[in-house]
């Protein structure tokens, strides 16, 4: 009995010694990284203690993760491309993987809404876009620039570039426009340059198109961009030109 013991030890070791990785599988079976974010992956290796072995990344940061099921590393890209998970033994390579690394999508908003159709008063009231991240993953991100594009029966009736570090913010000259949309009216919201996890501007690909119903007259003044009007500074009293 004593030397099967030992026999069985002397197997051990030597299996313990001769580590392979059976898995390394990323959260959802994507089989790619997102950017900025902390990203579950499963790293699973045969005969070989857990403590035993070292795990690295080329480029970001890989962690141990404690206490979520199936999940023991949570992986950390610098930058979307690709990254390297090496798994070592001491200084000898059990396994290497590249994977590569999506830019992180983001879902842009005007208070919730994608594009369709939307009743006239409840448009005239928006004040921002807004860009969240997907994935159920919080956190929101500042617009840097998006332009804004009406058209009535097929035609460009108003063009406009809005930046300046708003952060999303509908401009005066554009809101005040919204208040003479007809019905079938479209407004576009395109060119949208978001500022990315990483602090890099990123175009989005994803532009919103609604549709103008139920339009109301409002007694209001609109002005068209590049427009200029005389009016009176209500401090000086004197008239001055002002270019919209």
């Amino acid at each position: 009995m004593k030397r099967l013991i030992i026999l069985s030890w002397i197997c051990l070791l030597a299996n313990i010694g001769n580590c392979q990785v059976a898995t390394i599988q990323i959260l959802g079976n994507t089989g790619s990284f997102f950017e900025c974010v902390d990203n579950p992956v499963a790293i699973a290796v045969e005969n070989c203690r857990s403590r035993s072995v070292r795990v690295s990344i080329d480029s970001g940061s890989i962690t141990r993760s404690k206490g979520r099921k199936n999940i023991n590393y949570l992986v950390h890209p610098a930058h979307e491309g690709y990254v390297v998970i090496t798994v070592k033994k001491k200084k000898k390579t059990i396994a290497s993987k590249q994977f590569k690394v999506n830019p992180f999508p983001f879902t842009v908003e005007l208070n919730g809404k994608t594009g369709g159709e939307i009743d006239h008063r409840s448009f005239v009231v928006q004040t921002h876009l807004s860009a969240s991240m997907e994935l159920d993953i919080q956190g929101n991100f500042p617009i840097l620039s998006y332009s804004v594009i009406i058209n009535r029966k097929n035609e460009a009736i108003f063009k406009r570039i809005i930046s300046d570090g708003r952060n999303g913010k509908i401009d005066s000259v554009t809101q005040d426009f919204f208040y003479s949309l007809q019905n079938n009216d479209s407004v576009f919201f395109k060119d949208i340059i978001i500022k990315g996890c990483n602090g890099t501007p990123r175009k989005s690909d994803q532009s919103l198109a609604f549709k103008i119903i139920e339009a109301e007259k409002y007694h209001k003044s609109v002005h068209y961009p590049g427009e200029e009007v005389e009016i009176v500074d209500p401090i000086t009293g004197e008239t001055i030109k002002k270019r919209y």
